[in-house]
């Protein structure tokens, strides 16, 4: 079975009959075996190496499921209606947050993310390699990449949002029927937000960032381009607001690149009020 005893004995080089290096392939391989599927890793120049295996041979590595298939699709589904559970759980107790503590939760985040920008770019350098090695256009890559002019644009972006007044609450319409009943149309939350979208980084930022000041739960999706910097925004973010009081569960971040996340989310009309 995979385990990080096997990973400490291998380096990722590339050579000159193969893409990527073995340690690119045994990360494939624990995706796999993670989700219930075996694996064979063989040399693929021997000759009629997929009839051998097939019939038995030894004449490669098998790498045995971690959990059955049924049982790992069992779990993958829910962890995502955990994260929505969570999110629906978080809603209520963020949408009557004070403005201050928004403002002191967005303060922190921008600075959480200066303080972090090594480790963000080390992220983003991973996924660059990975897509410019499967091919991205150049476009998309321009979109995929970070540096340190793009990460203090973000935390900027962070603070100004901080400034803006607070969306809740607001007045937007008031009525005095015949009878003397007043009638009065208040902005409010929506309360779980579920936001799909490309590889570009700088929206996991945003849309924490929006959803927390207009006092919603949010479930973040992004491009599978971008996934390890992704992961690396929020769980910066994450932490930084959890610190200033922002209530646990109220983002939530699918770290998977399988579509199929998307369509079990979609069906979660129970938990998810909007999806972008």
């Amino acid at each position: 079975k995979m385990n990080a005893e096997i990973f400490a004995h291998v380096k990722d080089r590339s050579s000159s009959f193969t893409v990527g290096g073995m340690k690119s392939k045994l990360e494939a391989v624990s995706i796999a075996t993670s989700s219930g599927i075996p694996v064979f890793l063989a040399d693929g120049r021997e000759k009629d190496i997929l009839s051998k295996l097939f019939k038995g041979a030894d004449c490669g590595t098998q790498f045995l499921p971690s959990l059955k298939r049924g049982q790992a699709r069992k779990d993958w589904i829910y962890q995502r209606l955990e994260a929505a559970r969570q999110a629906r759980a978080a809603a209520p107790f963020l949408s009557v947050l004070p403005d201050k503590t928004k403002k002191m939760a967005l303060s922190a985040m921008a600075s959480a993310l200066m303080k972090s920008s090594a480790t963000i770019l080390k992220a983003n350098q991973k996924d660059l390699r990975l897509a410019q090695k499967n091919g991205l256009p150049e476009a998309m890559l321009a979109r995929l990449t970070l540096d340190a002019s793009k990460i203090e644009k973000m935390a900027t972006s962070l603070r100004d949002i901080a400034k803006l007044k607070d969306p809740v609450g607001r007045e937007l319409e008031k009525n005095k029927r015949p009878n003397g009943l007043l009638i009065r149309k208040v902005s409010v939350p929506m309360g779980v937000i579920l936001i799909i979208y490309e590889a570009r980084p700088n929206v996991t930022a945003d849309c924490m960032a929006l959803c927390l000041k207009s006092g919603n739960a949010v479930i973040l999706k992004g491009g599978s381009e971008a996934l390890q910097t992704n992961e690396v925004l929020f769980r910066v973010l994450n932490d930084a607001a959890i610190r200033s009081g922002v209530p646990k569960g109220s983002f939530q971040f699918v770290a998977t690149s399988d579509r199929n996340a998307v369509k079990e989310l979609l069906s979660m009309s129970d938990l998810i009020d909007l999806v972008i």
